[in-house]
């Protein structure tokens, strides 16, 4: 039975073969002699030829070149000819739906792409278009539109019959193309029915004849499976004998095995005894040749004790000879020691009178030294009073630039109220209103500006490559965490446009983010980043107990009421495990420029959040180790120079406060432990 399926599986490959060579061109087909049955050759379905308007790219058009167009072909044309490039999937179904549906007709289409920010920067003249879509706007005018619409109509009624003439025409020319090609396609596919017919009725004569011959060969190999199953049965039993034969050869091979390793030892026996019995004549040779060099070097000794004795001899006399010498010298010394002694008396007299010399010059120097002391106590008595002087001088100039400082102080605080005033306003009145809409289901303006937050983002926030650089200040506090001991994973909340969590990935290390523009989160999911659109709270909520390593949040405490922060930390350290960290990071009012202007650059922002408050936050939401990193003070521009060295102490007093009020770090961050 496999073996027939086989052989029809066989004769359908050479169907589908035949059909590829036919279909092939004739060189590549099979030459005439191949067996198998005889394919015909099937006719080629013709693909449908219909006339239609076309559409060149130019640099001027007027309104009729795209009128002429109709359905998706004026879509296209549309994109191509005003915005300079190939539709967009979202944009076409948006257009074709209203252009189908009848809520958006041509002249409407092509003045919304024509006037949008995209069509306007490119400026592409159409004749006729301004005044078409003006007065296509005024018909979408509540009440009076329809009014103007009715008159319209009424009076351009014939161009409108004319119109639609037209297009009943180009509707019967393009019906009758499509008669003629449908009449066209159903006489090729009728062929082509009748030749496959053909086909398979020989085919299924051919598939019958193989299949008798299959079942006459299936007879045959059974009866060879028959003699087959003889011969392996006296097969089986030549092989026990021949197994029996192997076994009593095995026998006598291990015997005569036996005798051969019997002798071998033997051999290896006598062989060791010669070896030791040539070794013993070897070290009785050694001896006899170490005995004869004993003797020679006994007679090198006594020849050597010899010469010792001879040499000992001749040194003895040349010592007595030498002690003669020395005290014959001693002798002849006895007179020099005497005149050296008479020297000696004379240079002791010397001496004592160099003595009385020196003490007189002492005490000459030191009357002169007295002199001199005198008249430097002298001048330093002037000296102070001149500094006394200088030192009054110096206080009226102090109290001088301490009355101008306290000005500017004032000037400063005004600045700043003057600055908190409105959004001390906005907290009054408008914010008591939206809270009132929010509770009773109305949208909360911010989201009209959450479709803008990314592109804010890109203008003010900074270039990708530079943020990940400052953040980068925040690796090496992780990797001494759990984080980087036991592996444990890192969720950034607010993630935005995820610079933080390609920081992460580089360094191997797992995180994932939260984020509630869903913008940002496309973003960064385009660079396979692990992000998900949610609120935060409701995120952390979801999560177990001491279920991640580290909690992350960029800038984006700033943008929650009070009581929301407090919630976020007392679920942070629910969540993060021990030895885990809390990092946030938030901008610093303790720099003048942030705290009073550049805060409220982002309309989102609450209010600022001075270091110690958030700090005594994040310690009473139960987090240790709490500290307060002041970072990114490198972006600030250079506007003090250092004090100089001889300034006044009040203006170095002044410039230190300026310099404490500007040039603060910009940010800080507050990083804390679970214990």
């Amino acid at each position: 039975m496999r073996s027939t399926d086989s052989k029809i599986s066989e004769l359908m490959e050479r169907i589908r073969s035949e059909l590829a060579s036919r279909s092939a061109p004739p060189a590549a087909r099979a030459p005439a002699g191949a067996s198998g049955p005889i394919l015909p050759t099937l006719l080629v379905v013709p693909s449908p030829q219909l006339s239609k308007a076309t559409f060149e790219v130019r640099e001027t058009y007027a309104l009729g070149d795209f009128l002429a167009l109709h359905d998706l072909d004026f879509i296209e044309a549309a994109y191509l000819g005003l915005l300079k490039r190939a539709p967009d999937p979202s944009g076409t179904a948006h257009f074709l739906q209203g252009l189908r549906n009848g809520e958006l007709s041509k002249i409407e289409i092509l003045g919304r792409m024509r006037y949008s920010p995209e069509g306007r920067a490119l400026g592409v003249p159409v004749t006729g278009l301004a005044s078409s879509y003006n007065v296509q706007r005024l018909y979408r005018l509540p009440f009076i539109g329809f009014f103007l619409a009715l008159a319209s109509a009424a009076l351009r009624l014939p161009r409108i019959v004319r119109s639609l003439q037209a297009l009943e025409g180009y509707q019967h020319q393009r019906n009758a193309e499509m008669e003629v090609q449908l009449a066209t396609m159903s006489r090729v596919v009728n062929a082509n029915e009748r030749e496959l017919a053909v086909v398979v009725q020989a085919t299924a004569t051919t598939v019958a004849d193989q299949a008798t011959r299959l079942s006459e060969k299936a007879t045959r190999l059974g009866d060879l499976g028959a003699q087959h199953a003889r011969i392996q049965a006296k097969v089986t039993a030549a092989a026990e004998q021949a197994g029996m034969m192997e076994s009593r050869l095995s026998a006598v091979e291990h015997r005569a095995n036996t005798h051969e390793k019997a002798e071998v030892a033997l051999r290896a026996e006598m062989s060791d005894k010669d070896a030791r019995l040539a070794s013993l004549h070897a070290s009785y040779e050694q001896l006899d040749q170490r005995l004869d060099s004993i003797a020679g070097n006994a007679t090198q000794v006594a020849a050597a004790l010899r010469s010792l004795e001879t040499s000992t001899a001749h040194s003895a006399t040349v010592l007595e000879n030498r002690v003669a010498t020395t005290q014959a010298m001693a002798e002849g010394a006895l007179p020099r020691l005497a005149l050296l002694e008479a020297a000696t008396a004379g240079w002791e007299k010397r001496l004592s009178d160099l003595d009385a010399n020196a003490h007189e010059r002492a005490t000459q120097f030191a009357t002169m030294a007295r002199e001199a002391i005198l008249s430097l106590e002298q001048r330093v008595a002037g000296l102070d009073q001149q500094v006394s002087a200088e030192h009054a001088s110096t206080s009226i100039l102090r109290q001088r630039l301490a009355e101008r400082l306290a000005r500017v102080e004032g000037r400063v605080h005004e600045h700043a109220l003057r600055l908190s005033e409105p959004a001390a306003t906005l907290e009054s009145t408008p914010q008591k209103l939206l809270k009132k809409k929010i509770q009773a289901g109305a949208q909360p303006p911010s989201s009209r500006f959450a479709a803008l937050y990314l592109a804010f983002e890109n203008r003010f926030r900074g270039a990708p490559e530079d943020i990940r650089q400052r953040l980068a200040y925040y690796l090496p506090l992780l990797r001494d965490s759990v984080v980087g001991q036991v592996a444990a994973s890192v969720l950034d909340i607010g993630c935005g446009r995820g610079e933080w969590l390609e920081l992460l990935r580089e360094h191997k290390i797992a995180a994932s983010g939260v984020d509630i523009n869903a913008d940002m989160v496309a973003q960064c999911r385009e660079r396979d980043l692990n992000v998900i659109v949610a609120d935060a709270i409701a995120h952390l909520k979801q999560q177990p107990d001491s279920s991640i390593g580290a909690l992350t949040a960029f800038h984006l405490i700033e943008h929650v009421p009070l009581d929301t922060m407090i919630e976020l930390i007392e679920q942070a350290h629910r969540v993060v495990q021990p030895g885990g960290l809390l990092i946030f990071e938030t901008p610093n009012p303790e720099n003048l420029m942030v705290g009073a202007c550049n805060f409220y650059t982002d309309p989102t922002h609450q209010r600022p959040l001075p270091p110690v408050m958030t700090q005594f936050l994040v310690e009473a939401g139960g987090f240790v180790d709490v500290e307060i990193h002041r970072v990114n003070a490198n972006l600030l521009p250079k506007l003090f120079d250092e004090p100089d060295p001889d300034d006044s102490p009040a203006l170095r007093s002044a410039l230190a406060f300026l310099r404490s009020a500007f040039l603060c770090a910009p940010d800080y961050s507050i990083v804390a432990r679970v214990a």
